[in-house]
């Protein structure tokens, strides 16, 4: 099972005062779009469903949303600002909390109805059960015996 790339995205480099540059941006108007792998994903196939699992901390369940369109799942991760806190002058900051947008194309038929999606500690999973003609079968053999 391989899931599906979609064609590349814009990726826009902004240089650092450090002399590097960055390799994802953060904008008001443009989510990260997952170029430069976060947020981190694994992705695996089970006999019956395909699952993804997201590493997202510091989201809310109603932070997300997710939807299959022909063969593409898309997941939309929005944080809501929290007015109590104040604004922080970060030194170092590797824990993401930014608006993302995350598509994968799904490799064969999956059941709509059944995909499910569940947020704990911090991991999105998002679960899409195979359609019947996408799961392995067995096929019998018979011999010229009857």
């Amino acid at each position: 099972m391989t899931f599906g790339y979609l064609s590349p995205l814009t990726l826009r480099v902004q240089p650092r005062g450090n002399g590097g540059c960055a390799t994802r941006i953060q904008s008001q108007s443009q989510p990260v779009q997952n170029l430069a792998g976060w947020p981190p994903v694994n992705l695996y196939e089970e006999a019956e469903k395909y699952a993804l699992e997201l590493s997202v901390p510091g989201f809310q369940a109603e932070d997300f949303r997710i939807t299959l369109e022909q063969d593409v799942l898309r997941v939309h991760g929005m944080p809501k600002k929290d007015a109590s806190q104040p604004e922080q002058k970060w030194q170092r900051r590797e824990w993401q909390n930014a608006e993302f947008t995350y598509r994968k194309r799904v490799p064969r038929p999956v059941l709509e109805d059944g995909i499910q999606a569940r947020y704990e500690n911090g991991i999105l999973t998002v679960t899409l059960p195979k359609a019947p003609e996408a799961q392995p079968r067995t096929i019998p053999i018979t011999t010229g015996k009857e």
